[in-house]
C-alpha cells in the first residue's frame, strides 16, 4: 500500500465486535477480509469506497476466542492487521 494510505482496528482485543478504519486521500476501492488460525477466509466486505476516512463495524460473534488476521486490499496491494478476540 502507499505510504499514505493507514488501516486501524479497535478495540483490541475484543468479543468478536470491532471497527475497522481505513484512510486513503484519495477515491480508491477496498476489500477488508477476515481468516482465522487456519487460514479459512471467515468474513468479507467487499468494494468499499474510500476518499478520506471510512469505518465498518464488523461482528464475528459467535466466532471463538482467537488471534484473526485482517487484510486490506485493493487492486495487486494488501496490508495485514492481527486482531485478538478474547471471551
Amino acid at each position: 500500500m502507499p505510504s499514505t494510505a493507514s488501516f486501524n482496528l479497535f478495540p483490541v482485543p475484543n468479543d468478536g465486535r470491532f471497527t475497522a478504519t481505513i484512510s486513503y486521500p484519495t477515491l480508491a476501492k477496498f476489500n477488508i477480509k477476515v481468516y482465522n488460525e487456519l487460514g479459512v477466509e471467515i468474513f468479507t466486505l467487499p468494494n468499499i469506497e474510500v476518499n478520506g476516512t471510512v469505518s465498518r463495524q464488523i461482528d464475528l460473534r459467535p466466532a471463538p476466542a482467537g488471534i484473526y488476521t485482517v487484510i486490506f486490499e485493493s487492486g495487486d496491494k494488501r496490508a495485514m492487521k492481527k486482531v485478538l478476540i478474547t471471551r
